[in-house]
């Protein structure tokens, strides 16, 4: 098999190796059975990732994955990269057939690593990771910008550890949990952990912001499960360092529906086995 980018050649012998695992073993902890089932492109990554290869992937193909069925149609493909392919699929082919190559394996043409023009050290570009802030740096970074210098209301630290606890539950893309939280001065700030953020399927912090918004639901819901109102608020002007804060105040008569969404929490979890999807039926719909 021939993938187009990166001139990816896949080359399995199963008439000398029976037993060999398909795809090299890369999906032998997935039920590919169900890929046929899958209707939507969010339910599909996680059996095409695996396939591709997503540390192997060019850079602009992994730019290009994302924009699947959104700005483009399909697996993106150049005419040019599809005929060299084929030509090197068919003399790979012809060894198999004369019996001058017996290997198996994944292997790379890749064009733009062969043939491409000298990089210029002086203006290369070094891939930069972000390092994870510490307890030191979130403190004066939350009193350089002026965030939440105003004492809350003191609430039990263990209540607080529950509220995080919950909060940490919170589906994220990979389960990454690109969270940190830190509580000073009585108020729970929630800050991106930039060192989890930003991955292959996360350009702007896209997913990283939807797990945070997830993270603060749960947040809310147990805050509210445990009596207590929450005066809090998003900080757009510092993202994506800060997110939002948190403020607390004893005495809240907590909403029936609350209780029982926070008590489905536990619940909740990242769940990477995929089976058959079902619809619901009215009982269950409004139960």
């Amino acid at each position: 098999m021939e993938g187009s980018d990166r001139c990816t050649i896949d080359i399995e012998r199963f008439d000398l190796e029976p037993d060999r695992p398909v795809l090299h073993g890369f999906v032998d902890h997935m039920d590919m059975s169900v890929y046929k089932s899958l209707k939507t492109m969010d339910e599909r990554i996680p059996y095409i990732a695996p396939v591709t290869g997503i540390e192997t992937l060019s850079p602009r193909m992994k730019a290009s994955a994302i924009e699947i069925m959104t700005t483009i149609s399909t697996w993106p493909q150049l005419a040019s990269a599809v005929t060299y392919g084929g030509g090197i699929t068919a003399d790979i082919s012809r060894k198999i057939l004369l019996g001058e190559l017996n290997i198996s394996g994944r292997f790379f043409i890749d064009m733009d690593e062969l043939i491409s023009d000298k990089k210029n050290e002086s203006t290369k570009i070094e891939e930069v990771t972000e390092q994870k802030m510490t307890v030191t740096e979130i403190e004066a970074y939350i009193h350089n910008n002026n965030l939440g210098d105003d004492n809350g209301e003191i609430i039990d630290e263990s209540i607080i550890e529950a509220l995080i606890k919950s909060a940490g539950k919170a589906p994220s893309g990979g389960n990454n949990q690109p969270w940190h939280w830190h509580y000073q001065n009585s108020i729970l700030h929630l800050l991106m952990d930039r060192s989890a953020a930003g991955a292959y399927l996360d350009p702007d912090y896209i997913s990283s912001y939807i797990s945070l918004g997830a993270a603060i639901e749960n947040l809310l819901l147990e805050a509210s499960a445990n009596g207590l109102e929450v005066n809090w608020k998003f900080t757009p002007e510092h993202l994506p360092n800060h997110v939002a804060l948190f403020r607390f105040k004893t005495g809240y008569n907590a909403d029936e529906l609350d209780k029982k969404l926070a008590a489905q929490i536990n619940s909740r979890h990242t769940n990477r086995k995929h089976g058959l999807p079902v619809e619901l039926n009215n009982d269950d719909l409004y139960n």
